[in-house]
């Protein structure tokens, strides 16, 4: 966290399911940052609660919400990083990257029941228990359906 001249900012790089206590309060707005790959188009999912649970706001790249109090959130409590896999004709895939362990010893990824867990090396587990990151693909029309800032 560094001070600037409006106040307190702070970068996440990863998906990360449980910030700082000292930002979940505080935090009023967010901005994302630009595409780095010109490719693959980046989306974060900035979410009330930890552990990638509850209401989510959805932003592209180069986004601000300069006031998170009127889609109703009471907090920012983790944030997952998604990135553009796969164009259909009617809908795009996004792959969310969830940390690696041990973040997620204690508390599964559960915020959709129908998920099939990916590691980087393509084996599947039906717990993830023996893989060491996850990757999720999702509809990005069902994520933006989703959003409360999207309603």
């Amino acid at each position: 966290m560094e001070p600037n001249q409006l106040g307190d900012w702070f970068d996440i790089c990863d998906s990360n399911e449980l910030l700082s206590s000292t930002f979940v309060w505080r935090t009023k707005s967010i901005c994302t940052s630009g595409n780095t790959n010109p490719f693959r188009k980046t989306y974060w999912l900035i979410y009330e609660r930890s552990h990638f649970a509850g209401p989510y706001i959805l932003l592209s790249a180069s986004k601000c919400i300069d006031d998170i109090n009127q889609y109703k959130l009471s907090a920012t409590m983790s944030i997952l990083i998604c990135v553009e896999k796969l164009t259909a004709k009617w809908d795009v895939f996004v792959s969310c990257q969830y940390p690696k362990r041990p973040w997620r010893e204690f508390f599964p990824v559960n915020w959709h029941s129908d998920y099939k867990v990916i590691s980087k090396s393509g084996t599947q587990s039906a717990d993830g228990a023996e893989v060491s990151s996850l990757e999720e693909i999702e509809s990005l029309l069902e994520l933006q359906k989703n959003s409360v800032n999207n309603k």
